[in-house]
């Protein structure tokens, strides 16, 4: 009985240092990501492009899901998840603006 009881104590330990673990490392990646995306929104509105289609692309940001919910989701944390695909190209559009004098 006392084995069983220590078993079962041990394998309930392991799953909560296996879930705190996934939890630091996936807060790590969300944290990340969060502010890529900031930087994303940021270079598109301060860029010189012509005939942009988002005014505020801050707004995008705020429509993600919460911190917290970032981190309890098995979604992987890439931009297409989160937003349309149309609204991706349109903010990679800056940096493909900024770069085909370069080519």
């Amino acid at each position: 009985m006392k084995q069983k009881l220590a078993i079962s104590f041990l394998i309930s330990a392991l799953l909560g240092l296996s879930f705190m673990l996934y939890s630091i490392i996936r807060s790590t990646k969300v944290f990340d990501f969060r502010n890529e995306v900031i930087v994303i929104c940021y270079d598109y509105n301060r860029s010189d492009m012509p005939d942009k289609k988002i005014v505020d692309a801050f707004l995008i940001y705020r429509k993600m899901p919460s911190y917290n919910d970032m981190i309890y989701s098995f979604k992987p944390l890439k931009l297409e998840t989160y937003v349309n695909k149309t609204v991706v190209n349109e903010l990679n559009r800056t940096y493909e603006y900024n770069l085909k004098d370069l080519k």
